[in-house]
């Protein structure tokens, strides 16, 4: 392999470690708004249409509506979800309690900020 194709396959690949995952985020919230205190939990997994879902026990996939300001990336192998100051809230595979409340349209709305809890980390770590 020459050098210069061997400097673009590592280009390519160190791309491919860290890329944005487009998820579903609300906007700011109103003025006065309180959010609901329902829970709902699973575990996070990836979706190629919704970016980060939430993946509950009976096999139901639900399409997850993050707060504002949140982000995700792709890690080496596995998906990360960013809080509004780019710090890990959760990642894929982990179990999670999201507070929130359950939208007309089958999305789960997650209260900001605190309403992600990591209730274990995928494989124990």
């Amino acid at each position: 392999m020459r050098p210069a194709t061997l400097y673009l396959v590592i280009a390519v690949l160190l791309a491919a470690c860290d890329a944005t995952i487009a998820i579903e985020t609300s906007g700011p919230p109103e003025p006065g708004f309180l959010c609901p205190a329902a829970l709902t939990s699973g575990e996070i997994v990836r979706d190629v249409e919704h970016g980060l879902v939430l993946l509950h026990p009976n096999g139901r996939r639900e399409r997850i509506l993050w707060p504002n300001g949140y982000s995700s990336r792709l890690v080496g192998t596995h998906a990360v979800l960013l809080d509004t100051n780019h710090k890990v809230a959760a990642s894929e595979g982990d179990r999670v309690r999201l507070r929130g409340a359950a939208l007309a349209d089958g999305r789960w709305l997650v209260c900001p900020p605190s309403g992600i809890e990591v209730l274990s980390t995928r494989q124990g770590q």
